[in-house]
């Protein structure tokens, strides 16, 4: 990393590391190049150092759009549990979820020695907002359950809802696979 991030500078030709430093940085060249696309990879493969290609591949890659945000909103907003199991729906929404982080990351406070505490404020209020959207997007198999989570007292974490949710899926399998024992059991009997 300290070659992408620029903090292992490159030595002088005349210093004695310089032969190491350039082994090392051709090193990650090739990693680099190796884990692009053949056209973006084409387009690098004359820059000196693995921070120079860092540098040119955020400037052309690494802002965020507002038609990327709008495509993975609606991402969300069309996602639905379906017929997919629980682990499955939770995965998807959290993939996109980190997506929108990623690239439209909530505020922080830049105050110093703060307490007011805002930052964690945002936190809770996306976190509870993701948490209904899950509940709601669930299919109603599982109202029970999105009912008993709605009436807590304090809401619990995503991942705390989403472990709720997968106890009552793996339930629901061993009690459909109990029945098929007991027939199996009288029919030897």
């Amino acid at each position: 990393m300290a070659f992408v991030d620029g903090s292992l500078e490159k030595p002088f030709i005349t210093d004695d590391s310089y032969r190491a430093w350039s082994r090392c940085n051709s090193m990650v060249i090739g990693w680099l190049i190796t884990a692009l696309d053949q056209q973006i990879a084409a387009s690098i493969l004359y820059v000196d150092t693995a921070r120079d290609i860092w540098l040119e591949l955020e400037e052309r890659f690494g802002h965020a759009s507002s038609a990327q945000l709008y495509a993975l909103q609606q991402e969300i907003s069309d996602s639905s549990q379906d017929n997919l199991p629980i682990a499955e729906y939770y995965t998807k929404l959290k993939k996109t979820w980190d997506e929108i982080d990623n690239l439209s990351p909530l505020p922080v406070c830049e105050c110093s020695n703060c307490t007011c505490t805002l930052s964690a404020k945002f936190l809770k209020m996306q976190q509870d907002q993701r948490l209904m959207f899950f509940l709601m997007k669930l299919n109603n198999n599982y109202s029970n359950v999105r009912s008993n989570i709605l009436m807590m007292d304090t809401l619990p974490s995503l991942p705390q809802a989403y472990r709720m949710l997968l106890q009552e899926q793996r339930h629901r399998e061993i009690s459909r696979i109990v029945p098929n024992i007991v027939e199996s059991t009288d029919f030897a009997a």
